[in-house]
């Protein structure tokens, strides 16, 4: 394959499940060492790094709120224990705060592209 990947380390935000879950076992299969990171999702996490490893990937998972700064700084610590400095990172967590998501929402759905006919 003209992607070759082998050994990158690859960090995926939210990678639990849904894109950054299938994100995470694309990467490994062009050869990077793949950083499942998940917030609420522990046993998907482990599921995936389970996967990966099954067919020959190397993967760890690590818990961080991407938005709290001193964990994600423990993430990154964690990481370049394990494997060394991250060479891609895959933003693929949300960080919703829900009392602002509806007032939002409404917001941008009440611009002229949403009301032409």
């Amino acid at each position: 394959s003209s992607l070759q990947l082998k050994d990158k380390v690859v960090l995926v935000t939210g990678a639990s499940r849904g894109i950054g879950e299938t994100t995470a076992k694309l990467f490994s299969l062009y050869g990077a060492k793949v950083v499942v990171n998940y917030f609420k999702g522990k046993s998907d996490a482990r599921k995936i790094v389970c996967e990966i490893a099954k067919h020959g990937g190397a993967a760890f998972e690590v818990c961080a709120d991407v938005s709290d700064r001193e964990q994600v700084k423990k993430m990154i610590s964690k990481i370049s224990k394990k494997y060394g400095p991250v060479d891609i990172l895959v933003n693929n967590a949300v960080i919703m705060q829900s009392k602002i998501f509806i007032p939002r929402l409404l917001w941008n759905c009440s611009g002229k592209i949403f009301r032409k006919k």
